[in-house]
């Protein structure tokens, strides 16, 4: 799961690689011949809209692609074998849902098996919850609020029924929605000091600021983001946590 995290990190910036001999092996071998690289493949060609390729990909078998090679010599381990199995279902089950999204072709079964990713623990399954999570959103059309990045079994059971966490929401909104990376969160609190952190789908933090929320309102500008779906954590003086998705484009 770590090496999956890294390889997307250097697909992101190449130019780490540049940093370690290392990590330029591992980035070299995975594009060689590895699951990490097939699952990229597949969700590049999402993205450009190669759907045919993107089914054909998805039809291959998860286990032709696995790469357990070790380089002693230079600490290469680049631990793609079967038991890693349940987080590469994970990556094709979101891949497959997502397919279909893009192709108007979402069944039953793909709304239902979103759903089950969503609410899986990101640090036991993968980064790919986050992004199932987003996905579910846009399946459902709902604004669910999702245990971030850990297994909490209470919040786990919560958003199961997604109008128990829905009251967390009332006092918030932001706007304008979707954005450019710069947007307003209003509050019915008219003056405070609230603590507001931005996650991207990984779970990486983006934005973090003590916001002074003035005429119930602060402003939020996210420097230089990629388009996606962010999570917004405000946290007020009293030690409540809410939680809001702003869409950047």
């Amino acid at each position: 799961m770590a090496r999956e995290q890294a390889y997307q990190m250097l697909w992101a910036n190449n130019s780490l690689l540049d940093s370690s001999r290392l990590l330029n092996q591992f980035f070299t071998e995975a594009n060689r011949h590895s699951r990490y690289g097939w699952l990229h493949s597949i969700r590049q060609a999402i993205d450009t809209g190669n759907y045919t390729q993107a089914a054909t990909l998805l039809s291959d078998s998860k286990n032709s692609y696995a790469n357990t090679l070790v380089d002693t010599a230079t600490g290469l381990d680049m631990a793609d074998g079967t038991d890693a199995n349940s987080v590469v279902d994970n990556y094709l089950t979101y891949l497959n849902v997502l397919l279909h999204y893009q192709t108007d072709e979402v069944t039953k079964q793909d709304s239902n098996n979103i759903k089950v990713l969503a609410y899986k623990c990101a640090s036991v399954e993968g980064a790919v919850v986050y992004q199932a999570q987003a996905l579910h959103d846009l399946v459902w059309h709902t604004n669910v609020i999702f245990p971030t990045g850990s297994c909490d079994s209470e919040a786990l059971a919560a958003g199961k029924d997604s109008r128990k966490v829905a009251v967390k929401q009332a006092d918030y909104t932001l706007y304008p929605n979707p954005n450019t990376g710069s947007f307003t969160v209003q509050t019915s609190t008219l003056n405070a000091l609230l603590d507001i952190t931005v996650t991207n789908q990984l779970g990486a933090t983006v934005y973090h600021q003590e916001a002074k929320v003035t005429n119930g309102k602060t402003t939020v500008n996210l420097n230089q983001v990629a388009p996606d779906i962010y999570l917004v954590k405000i946290k007020d003086a009293a030690g409540n946590i809410h939680y809001l998705k702003a869409l950047v484009k």
